[in-house]
Parts: C-alpha cells; sequence; structure tokens
C-alpha cells in the first residue's frame, strides 16, 4: 500500500481511511529521512483515486495509477524547496492557490503535497492556514516534516498526524526482495549498508525512484555502479592495511574517490559499513554486513587489535564531521586514508 511494509501503524491507518472513505482534509506525515514519507503520499493519492484497487490498495495498473506514480498526474500538486533557494516562498503556495481555483482536470481526489514543510517560511505558512481552514471540495493537503519544529501551531493543529518510524535493515531487506526481486544475499548486504534509509537502498542498487523524474537534475547525475564499485573499495582497504609502504596507496584511494564527489555519500556508507563490521567480527561475526567480505575482515582482525579498529572508528566519524561542514573532500579523504595505514 502506501508505504514499502504494509504491516507498518502508518500504513494500517491510511488503509483504513481509504477504506472508510474518510479522508481528511489535511494530514501531516512526520518522521526521519529515508522513512517513505513521499511514497506514501503517492501511495495515498493512487489508492483514493483507483477505481479497480481493493481492500484500500491501489491496483498499480489503471490509468490513474500509472499516472501517479509516473508523477504525470495533473491534479497532483508538489510543492518543494526549488534549488538554491534557502525556503519555500509565499510565492509557491499563491501558485497552488490559482491552480485550486480551478476544478480538478480528472482526479476524484486531488492531492496537494508539500515535502520538507518546516521549509516554508512564516508568510507562506500564514497563506497556507487559509487553504487549510477553506479548502476546496474533494482536494486534500500532505504535508511532510522531520517532525513539528518549524511549523506554527494553528497549521499543526488542522492536520491529521501520522509518525513514520524508521525501518529496520531486515524490512528493507525484505521488502527489496519481495518487492524488487533482489537475491537475498545482495538485498541483506545493500540494507546494512543503507542502515535505515530505505531511499538509500534503493538508490544504491539503481532502483527506480518514481520521484526522479527524466530530465531532472538528479535524473542526469551518473549513477553509481554499486556492486562493482563497492567491491572495489572493500578490495582496497584490507590491502591499504596490509601494505608494507601503505602511504602512496592510502592517497590513491583518496583520490579515485575523490573523482566521484556527487557519490560522496555512498562511498562514506559502504566504509562505515567495513568499519563496524570489523568492530563486530571479534565479538559476533555471524552479525556482519559485508558477508562476502568474511576472510578479508577476518585477516584484518587478527592483525589488528580492539583498540586499533576503535580508532578506525573515530578517524572516520571524524571525516563525515568535517564533511559536513564543508570540508574540502578531497583533503578530508586524504587525512583520514593516510591515518588509517599509518601503523
Amino acid at each position: 500500500m502506501p508505504v514499502f511494509d504494509p504491516h507498518t501503524p502508518a500504513a494500517s491507518e491510511l488503509t483504513h481511511i481509504i477504506q472508510t472513505r474518510k479522508i481528511p482534509n489535511a494530514f501531516l506525515f512526520t518522521g526521519s529521512s529515508g522513512t517513505g514519507k513521499e511514497r506514501a503520499a503517492f501511495g495515498f493519492a493512487q489508492a483514493a483515486n483507483c477505481r479497480e484497487g481493493s481492500d484500500g490498495s491501489p491496483c498499480l495498473n489503471c490509468r490513474s495509477c500509472r499516472k501517479i506514480h509516473a508523477r504525470m498526474h495533473p491534479d497532483m500538486i508538489h510543492i518543494h524547496l526549488l534549488e538554491k533557494k534557502k525556503d519555500i516562498s509565499i510565492s509557491q503556495i499563491r501558485e497552488m492557490e490559482g491552480v485550486l481555483s480551478a476544478r480538478p482536470n480528472e482526479a476524484d481526489w486531488r492531492m496537494v503535497l508539500i515535502s520538507d514543510a518546516g521549509k516554508m517560511n512564516i508568510q507562506a505558512q500564514n497563506a497556507l492556514l487559509k487553504a487549510l481552514e477553506e479548502p476546496p471540495q474533494k482536494t486534500f493537503f500532505i504535508l511532510t516534516a522531520l517532525g513539528l519544529p518549524g511549523l506554527i501551531p494553528t497549521i499543526v493543529s488542522r492536520c491529521r498526524q501520522i509518525r513514520f518510524r524508521s525501518p529496520g535493515s531486515r524490512e528493507i531487506a525484505r521488502y527489496l526482495v519481495n518487492s524488487w526481486g533482489v537475491d537475498p544475499g545482495t538485498a541483506k548486504i545493500a540494507s546494512g549498508t543503507a542502515g535505515s534509509d530505505i531511499q538509500k537502498a534503493l538508490r544504491l542498487l539503481n532502483l527506480e525512484d518514481p520521484g526522479e523524474k527524466p530530465g531532472s537534475k538528479k535524473d542526469k547525475t551518473k549513477k553509481m555502479d554499486w556492486k562493482s564499485r563497492r567491491s572495489w573499495l572493500l578490495n582496497q582497504i584490507p590491502e591499504l592495511i596490509r601494505a608494507p609502504n601503505p602511504l602512496g596507496h592510502a592517497l590513491f584511494i583518496s583520490e579515485q574517490l575523490g573523482r566521484e564527489t556527487e557519490h560522496i555519500s555512498d562511498w562514506l556508507s559502504i566504509m562505515r559499513s567495513f568499519f563496524r563490521d570489523l568492530c563486530v567480527f571479534k565479538t559476533d561475526p555471524e552479525k556482519i554486513v559485508n558477508l562476502d567480505f568474511f576472510d578479508a575482515l577476518k585477516d584484518i582482525s587478527q592483525i589488528l587489535g580492539c583498540k586499533r579498529i576503535i580508532e578506525f572508528m573515530d578517524h572516520f566519524y571524524e571525516t563525515e564531521r568535517r564533511l559536513g561542514s564543508n570540508a574540502s573532500i578531497r583533503l578530508a579523504l586524504d587525512r583520514f586514508f593516510i591515518k588509517i595505514s599509518l601503523p
């Protein structure tokens, strides 16, 4: 149904709303990044407009479901933070009001989705409040946000709040297997690498993101061949640790990763999972994520003591902090790989 796991409380609540056909004027979906709030919004819109589905679930095959899935439906209005803008402006809300002043083109229920609603400036929120107080018929609003901070209380009070919890890696792996046909081994590794972020797991596997419009900047970004690049990186790190003259090798790895700065978040996820496995291996090797690198992890754990492995993690977290503070990617990577190469 609307969220990737149909057994979550959020999915159950949304399904019940569709079944009873008592759709509120406005929802507020809250939860951390990667919990599928936007996907749930479009899934709910599919269910509300599908005439072929049953038990509150959309059929996914009718004309309406396919157009909403492809983000091509004229009655699905999506407001979000524009590139290079610091907030969602009142002009975006005014434009929405102009669209809402006309009748829906073809939908039974029109949706207005406002992503990251907490990024609306105060003028935009006050303008939206008027629309929430007197919404057009057969129109519902869905606001998504990490939490309540940033939203004025009067907007919150007019929304039905639904909380999206972060999924566990097992849930994500099960979803990848059941919904996308990913083999269980790959699904386990991808979900463990992505943490609790289902969007990242899909991106790592280059699976379809229905929110990615053809021709968009995101669509034009060169996709990462995660499987081969992950294999390359996780072969390089053990070589670096075992190398007799590691400095040159450290700079080589840094240079290679620095050439693909648009994928730095994914590179970091791969490294995080590997160093996490090193910490876990000594006490519970069955719980490692990168099972296909079991032998390499075993060799390194025999070479390094617990103190040194913990130092690796400290260096890694410091690198993440530096990159989060807009430090030079290449310099941060150089620093990290040189530190873990030192005896």
